[in-house]
């Protein structure tokens, strides 16, 4: 601040004071303030004095003239301390408040020196300051680096007066290019300006980013053409290399050298012309200049605690270095509580064990386990829940959910609301990483699921054979496996959702029928029933022959109780009877036909027929197959990226348009699509724009309008978000359980053998 400048600010203070004053008593005494302080009076009563001599006596009133003096302080996070003195000894004090607002200067506070961007320490080869230590620099992660104690050369004190090279503009900003670079080229150069304030040998340290880290010969020209003149080149590989020459190899592309150079007092001149190995753009960002042997390096001693760490607010460390620089370090919060009467007498917290605190369940049955869990651990970890028994984890069973919790923090955990407690299940379990902290909670009784099975189907899509895999025998041995396991778990019938084949030719029909054979050779009253799917339609169309040969007329050859019906003019679609009453219908898509609103997947008298059956139905439960999902519904596959799978029956087409008047007016259908392939933990996948949650992409009635729509993953080929690279790791589908108030549908993994907690569902009959 300049003189008059200050001169004028505290006359301005004075006349404010003047008008507090006035505004206080009405005037101001005689002889007011003359040293040009600044002052302020206040109206005083009557004082006694006692004198040397024991007498005491009455000074008359007088107005209280303070001088303001501000006690030292960091305002930008610590409050300060105001003090105002009056002549007559009368003190008042203050509270300065932190503003919360730092002021920054070559990327430090001024007033609590906080470093404006995050630096790494990095060990210089140099003991510039005598301490038998080698130094250490600074560097930021990012691509705006500061050096500590140096003289910093940014892209901004490019000279293009003296250059050839070509310069990126692209991220041009105030104060010079911010990001420039010498494209590949024998007689390009570029050149720095540098000033430095004295004669002396100097460490050189060069920030810059290569994209090939093998690039070789590098020339940088150091007051060339005069007494001064110094060449050295990088003539080695960065890769691999240490500290003690690239400071910085975090990454293969941002590097950190060091060279010693001679400067002179003034104006230096650095010149870099281009490597001579090595076909791709080098990129420059920053050069720092550290004196050799006489910088200053700030010494931090005698820190003192100016605020204090509670269990819930970070505290603040304070120290300063000789030559006035300050220093501030952020005490962590404890996180540790000071009880009493079961109350934290810091942050009000009350006293709670620490665990699996809450199950809020949302419906009163047993078996549904949806609803809210309340959990605190007392250590921050990732934790994992699975169902569990007094023997621990459920075996059988994957995890449930899996998320990183904090310490003390009480969390909400939603399981969705279809999930299904597990036969079996008296805990939840919560399982740190390490496995040193294990919370359990009890299942309440009435809550376990110990209904009576009545019977169990499987439910299976897409088994592909042929050879899109790369080998005919994937699909076929993982559809042939799955269909053995879902034998020995005991399922009556298996339903197949479509896609059996891959290029819809005659020899993956039969490979279809092998396979069914080859199960009817171990499990011979488990029929397979199979629809079709938009590969059966694909490229040569629809074969009705094909498909009542290889597919239907296979099924003849198990010794099975369930009745097949078929109705009066029509030889495609059909019903299943069960034991209960329930039906499953086999709805046969017939067309290769998407992505239009004029798109057909079905014949009308498809459409009639399903809706005659739905209404002779209407009071059973009706479990229709059917291959491609609903655009919008549950089974509304989506990849990792947030989108759809890209062929649904698209809103708009007269199919869609029936099937979702037949599915909201019969609520009493479940609805099996395939045709994504989507693994099951697509529930855990990024949802698409707009949606809050995505755990209801596999199962979903929307809030009860509509029939229940479950999406059934790759039998032969699962996806796990948007690859099929560990296609033969995987194979999935549902195991079916049918009781006498509940269905139970349990994602299954087939090639490790077990369920999957998460997408273990359950409905009402």
């Amino acid at each position: 601040m300049n003189k008059s400048m200050h001169w004028f600010t505290r006359g301005l203070a004075w006349l404010l004071a003047l008008v507090l004053a006035m505004g206080l008593m009405g005037c101001l005494p005689e002889g007011g303030p003359v040293d040009g302080t600044t002052a302020f009076s206040t109206a005083s009563t009557t004082e006694e004095k006692t004198t040397t001599d024991g007498i005491t006596t009455e000074e008359p009133p007088h107005e209280h003239l303070f001088e303001r003096v501000q006690v030292t302080h960091t305002p930008c996070i610590l409050a300060g301390e105001q003090v105002a003195t009056c002549a007559c000894g009368e003190v008042m004090t203050s509270t300065l408040p932190a503003t919360g607002v730092h002021v920054y200067e070559n990327g430090v506070c001024l007033g609590c020196g906080q470093n404006e961007i995050p630096l790494t320490a990095v060990s210089s080869v140099y003991d510039a300051d005598g301490d038998g230590q080698n130094d250490v620099y600074y560097f930021s992660p990012l691509l705006t680096n500061r050096l500590d104690h140096a003289i910093h050369v940014s892209a901004g004190d490019y000279d293009p007066t003296l250059s050839s090279a070509k310069v990126s503009t692209t991220t041009a900003g105030e104060g010079g290019i911010r990001h420039w670079y010498v494209a590949y080229g024998a007689n390009e150069y570029i050149v720095y300006r540098v000033n430095v304030p004295e004669d002396g040998l100097y460490e050189m340290v060069i920030h810059f980013r290569m994209k090939d880290a093998q690039l070789r010969g590098a020339k940088y020209t150091v007051n060339g053409g005069t007494d001064q003149e110094q060449i050295f080149e990088t003539s080695h590989s960065f890769e691999g290399t240490g500290y003690e020459q690239v400071r910085d190899s975090a990454t293969l592309t941002s590097y950190m050298y060091g060279i010693t150079v001679n400067l002179k007092k003034g104006e230096n001149i650095i010149r870099i012309d281009q490597p001579s190995v090595g076909d791709k753009t080098q990129h420059f960002r920053d050069f720092y200049f550290v004196k050799v042997g006489e910088t200053h390096f700030h010494s931090y001693e005698n820190a003192i605690v100016a605020l204090a760490a509670t269990c819930v607010d970070d505290g603040v460390e304070r120290a300063v270095c000789a030559c006035g620089r300050n220093r501030v370090a952020v005490l962590p919060a404890t996180g540790e509580h000071t009880y009493v009467n079961d109350v934290c007498s810091v942050c009000n917290r009350v006293y709670r064990e620490n665990g699996i605190l809450y199950y809020d369940f949302l419906y009163d049955l047993p078996g549904f386990a949806g609803g809210t869990v309340e959990f605190c651990p007392e250590v921050t970890d990732t934790y994992t829940f699975y169902w569990g028994d007094a023997n621990g984890k459920l075996k059988d069973y994957t995890m449930l959910y899996s998320e990183t919790f904090e310490k003390d923090v009480t969390a909400e955990l939603t399981v969705q609301s279809f999930t299904a407690i597990p036969k079996g299940a008296t805990h939840l379990l919560a399982v740190s990483s390490g496995g040193s902290h294990n919370y359990a909670y009890e299942i309440p009784a009435a809550r376990r699921f110990g209904a009576t099975e009545l019977y169990s189907f499987g439910a299976l899509s897409d088994s592909h054979q042929g050879t899109r895999y790369g080998s005919n025998t994937i699909p076929y041995n993982h559809f042939v496996e799955a269909s053995r396991t879902l034998y020995e778990k005991g399922v009556l019938a298996i339903g197949l959702c479509g896609d059996f084949s891959y290029d819809n030719i005659e020899s993956e029909y039969i490979l279809h029928a092998d396979a069914v054979k080859e199960i009817f050779g171990f499990a011979p009253q488990m029929p397979i029933f199979t629809t079709t799917g938009n590969h059966e339609s694909k490229y040569t169309g629809f074969s009705g022959d094909w498909y009542l040969k290889y597919a239907r007329d296979v099924i003849d050859h198990y010794d099975s109780d369930l009745k097949k019906i078929f109705f009066p003019g029509d030889d495609l679609d059909y019903v299943v009877e069960l034991p209960d009453g329930s039906v499953m219908v086999y709805l046969h898509q017939v067309y290769y036909d998407y992505n239009k609103t004029t798109s057909r997947l079905l014949d009308d008298y498809q459409l009639d027929w399903l809706g005659a059956r739905l209404e002779q139905y209407k009071d059973r439960t009706v479990f229709l197959f059917f291959h491609t999902f609903l655009d919008g519904e549950a089974g509304d596959a989506q990849t990792s990226t947030g989108k759809e799978y890209g062929l649904p029956l698209i809103a708009g087409t007269v199919d869609h348009t029936r099937l979702t008047q037949y599915l909201t007016q019969y609520k009493n259908v479940v609805y099996f699509s395939g045709h994504s392939h989507q693994s099951f933990d697509l529930q855990f996948m990024k949802p698409k724009a707009g949606d809050k949650s995505n755990l209801y992409t596999n199962i979903d009635n929307n809030n009860g309008t509509f029939a229940t729509m479950v999406h059934i993953p790759s039998v032969a080929a699962t996806r796990s978000g948007t690859g099929l690279s560990d296609a033969k790791n995987r194979s999935e589908g549902y195991i079916v359980y049918v009781y006498e108030d509940c269905i139970v549908f349990e994602g299954y993994d087939f090639v490790n053998d077990q369920a999957f907690a998460y997408a273990t569902y359950i409905i009402q009959k």
